[in-house]
């Protein structure tokens, strides 16, 4: 191209940078197959609590990090009354109109709860509450 200061490029150059990014292809599977191999050792051996934070850096992607199993992380979240009302509400309302999608099915049950009264909402926030102590 006119005005352009590269030098130009011989078949021996693409060639060779062929080969490089072929290389380089072949390095990062070789690595992947390496990181599962090394996590399966971990898991199988029950190490995670000593290689919880070892980042993988490929393909410029973010690692993720393995999930540790935490009873404390797996306990239940407090029901309220709306997200219980939510729950058995919403399937009805599915099936009195099966054309509406996500976001009108949670639109039209959280219109109805607006609807009920507040002796109503007291009833269904201690049902919520009396399923979170289970």
């Amino acid at each position: 191209t006119a005005g352009s200061t590269k030098a130009p490029c011989d078949v021996t150059t693409i060639a060779f940078v062929s080969f490089l990014r072929s290389e380089a292809e072949a390095a990062e599977i070789r690595a992947k197959q390496l990181w599962a191999q090394a996590d399966k050792l971990i898991y199988d051996h029950g190490l995670e609590q000593h290689f919880q934070s070892v980042p993988k850096k490929l393909g410029g992607k973010k690692a993720k990090r393995k999930r540790i199993n935490d009873p404390e992380r797996n306990r239940r979240k407090q029901l309220t009354g709306y997200t219980l009302f939510m729950k058995e509400v919403n399937p009805t309302v599915r099936e009195e109109d099966p054309s509406l999608g996500n976001q009108d099915v949670v639109q039209k049950v959280a219109q109805l709860w607006s609807e009920k009264s507040d002796a109503q909402k007291q009833e269904w926030k201690s049902k919520g509450s009396e399923r979170s102590e289970r």
